[in-house]
């Protein structure tokens, strides 16, 4: 079956893209208005983490290359997936666990997996892919 909406998006391996990526969202959620605000809000918190990830370890030192971000607003789920040309990542999803609360760090991966159904990383050749699965609630 088809994804209802599907939008894609290049943006620069830099801060700034968190932001514009949060931004592009609401482009999404205007042509997908029957998406909850509670599905709205664990994709925006699982892709504004998994790209600020990105920028700050894949890609630091590679300020030429870009991040791309596909939504698939689905009946059933939000998918997202984030691609990148940047450095291999080492990521333990099954052992990111909530850091203590003093901690200064470390909270990203374990909130990707408290917000989102599924979350995936897996590097393709040359390729980081981050797959993110959101299940859909009723609106």
């Amino acid at each position: 079956m088809e994804p209802a909406l599907v939008r894609s998006m290049r943006l620069p391996g830099r801060v700034e893209s968190v932001d514009a990526v949060a931004a592009e969202l609401v482009a999404v959620w205007q042509a997908a208005p029957d998406v909850s605000a509670r599905d709205r809000l664990r994709v925006e918190t699982a892709l504004v983490e998994v790209v600020g990830n990105v920028v700050e370890h894949a890609l630091v030192g590679a300020p030429d290359a870009d991040l791309e971000v596909r939504v698939s607003v689905e009946a059933a789920a939000v998918v997202v997936d984030v691609t990148d040309p940047g450095a291999p990542l080492e990521v333990d999803l099954a052992g990111a666990v909530m850091p203590p609360a003093d901690a200064v760090g470390g909270r990203g991966l374990a909130l990707v997996l408290a917000v989102v159904d599924e979350a995936v990383y897996r590097r393709d050749g040359a390729v980081n892919h981050w797959t993110l699965r959101c299940e859909r609630s009723e609106p």
